[in-house]
């Protein structure tokens, strides 16, 4: 793993509200991470320890249905995925794969709390802890979705679906 470079960090439009200050310190934290065709960036089940930004090339988000590989998204440059690794303690839902030659930033939740304790402690600490609490929230709005989606897909009645719809609370 090589370090990320300042200038790769501008270009990417999820990161234009940071300023240069803000990106050195982002690029100085972060690992640059180089994948070939095909090659698993994560795997399903495996401990979420980062969050990963497309540097070149893309990768397919994929999950295993019925024994059937499903692409769920595809992210190109400058996109990123594992956001919630860095502020909670989970395991990965899904597969990604490179598609082609690809480099990818990664923000290792260590390196995360690192850089984040740096400035204000006590704001800041705040902010973590409704971002963890955001982040069940989200977890469990997402989980009560897959096993509706999957009772529905496999015959399962509506009318339950819709019931264990109306126990789900969204975040506000």
């Amino acid at each position: 793993m090589t370090p990320v470079k300042v200038a790769e960090l501008r270009r990417m439009k999820e990161l234009s509200e940071f300023d240069e200050v803000e990106l050195r310190a982002l690029a100085a934290a972060m690992t640059e991470g180089n994948y070939t065709d095909g090659e698993q960036l994560v795997r399903k089940g495996d401990r979420a320890d980062g969050l990963f930004i497309i540097l070149s090339g893309s990768v397919d988000i994929s999950v295993v249905n019925d024994g059937t590989r499903q692409v769920v998204a595809t992210l190109q440059v400058g996109e990123s995925f594992g956001h919630l690794a860095l502020v909670e303690d989970h395991r990965r839902r899904a597969d990604v794969e490179a598609v082609g030659d690809v480099r990818a930033a990664m923000l290792s939740r260590r390196a995360f709390d690192l850089l984040y304790w740096k400035a204000n402690p006590t704001s800041q600490r705040f902010q973590v802890w409704v971002a963890r609490q955001l982040a069940r929230d989200g977890r469990r709005v997402t989980d009560t979705l897959y096993r509706v989606l999957q009772d529905l897909a496999a015959g399962g009645d509506s009318l339950n679906a819709a019931a264990s719809l109306r126990e789900v609370t969204l975040p506000m």
